[in-house]
């Protein structure tokens, strides 16, 4: 959050906001002891565990700032993301988990009527001090949490599939970017501020401020449920959970390429 602040007071460049992300992180891996925990019986389990947590929360961090484009957006994000991590927490037995969630969702509804206003412009935003903290504090509450007492399968795929949206967004933008060598590096693409990312592309395709919200936060509540629906059953269950994910994010896919469409033709 002090990081987000001086860079709302005094922009940083992409270079130290990424090395600060990658040694705040590093310090709740090593001394906090908050990370994933796959092979966790093996030697060199650490050697895939610590990559794969730093990428998931410098990773969401980003996703969430890059969603802060909107009124609302980042906010209401944070407030599903939050919802369905309580809900999660609470029925697989992790009270101060929930009540963690709970509070980060509080939060985010309190500040909600400030920044999405019908009719009317925000009154206050978030900036990266909110945005990154957002990202980052909820990225880490995913990793602290046994998502499913069945499967190891689903106790990874729930979190995947309630910050779905971001990191959907996130991978189809790099991609996309990479494709088409707008970027060369990664300080370069979190640098980069296009106007290609899924709200970019729904505002092209004609929809309002205010719908491109609920058309995105409805999205990230049908991934959330996917979550719930799958978190008490065997792996083939939660397989098909994740095939309609799928599905549902193609649907988004097709609409980003017709986004991508209306912004080359206002291009020309």
């Amino acid at each position: 959050m002090v990081m987000g602040l001086w860079d709302d007071i005094r922009p940083l460049s992409a270079f130290v906001k990424f090395i600060i992300q990658i040694v705040i992180t590093l310090l709740i891996i090593f001394f906090g002891d908050i990370q994933f925990t796959f092979f966790y019986s093996k030697a060199w389990a650490p050697l895939i565990n610590v990559p794969l947590t730093l990428l998931w929360i410098v990773g969401l961090t980003n996703a969430m700032n890059f969603f802060d484009g909107m009124d609302g957006l980042a906010t209401g994000m944070s407030i599903i993301i939050s919802a369905f991590l309580g809900i999660i927490s609470f029925q697989t037995h992790q009270p101060t988990l929930g009540w963690l969630s709970v509070a980060m969702m509080g939060s985010c509804i309190g500040f909600m009527p400030h920044n999405f206003r019908f009719g009317k412009s925000a009154r206050i935003f978030l900036g990266d001090a909110g945005s990154t903290f957002l990202g980052f504090t909820l990225a880490g509450l995913a990793i602290l949490g046994r998502w499913s007492d069945t499967s190891k399968f689903v106790s990874l795929t729930t979190p995947v599939l309630i910050f779905g949206v971001l990191i959907f967004d996130m991978v189809y933008i790099t991609l996309s970017r990479i494709k088409n060598r707008q970027t060369n590096n990664i300080f370069e693409l979190l640098a980069h501020a296009g106007k290609d990312h899924l709200h970019h592309r729904l505002l092209f395709l004609g929809f309002a401020h205010k719908e491109v919200v609920f058309i995105i936060s409805i999205v990230s509540i049908c991934l959330g449920v996917s979550a719930l629906l799958i978190m008490n059953q065997r792996p083939t269950e939660a397989f098909l959970g994740i095939v309609q994910a799928i599905m549902i994010l193609g649907l988004i896919v097709i609409l980003m390429l017709k986004g991508r469409e209306s912004i080359s033709k206002k291009s020309i």
